[in-house]
């Protein structure tokens, strides 16, 4: 695996500092309530919306970078479980950098 470049534009919000030995789930996305309809990757900023919703973004906007599965926090980080969302290209790219583990 590449080294991770330090500089890259996906570590500016911070992800690295509050996700730093963070474990993480495997989960379909659900959102937090009917005023609130997607949610984004913390270091890309891809989108995160219900199976159900998937289909209107291919019919209405571009589906890429828009995901309805993707790793999020465990009840174990601060925030709580299904607070933090990340995208499986991100999570590759910065496991081992930021120390991410998958909850068993």
């Amino acid at each position: 695996m590449p080294a991770v470049d330090p500089n890259d534009w996906r570590l500016t919000q911070g992800a690295d500092v509050f996700l730093r030995d963070a474990e993480l789930q495997w989960k379909t996305y659900r959102k937090w309530s009917d005023q609130w309809d997607h949610d984004h990757c913390v270091f890309c900023w891809a989108k995160f919306v219900e199976p159900s919703a998937y289909a209107w973004y291919l019919e209405n906007r571009s589906a890429a970078n828009v995901y309805t599965e993707g790793y999020t926090t465990t009840q174990a980080h601060e925030s709580g479980a299904g607070y933090y969302w990340v995208c499986q290209p991100c999570f590759d790219d910065f496991r081992e950098y930021v120390s991410l583990r998958i909850a068993s």
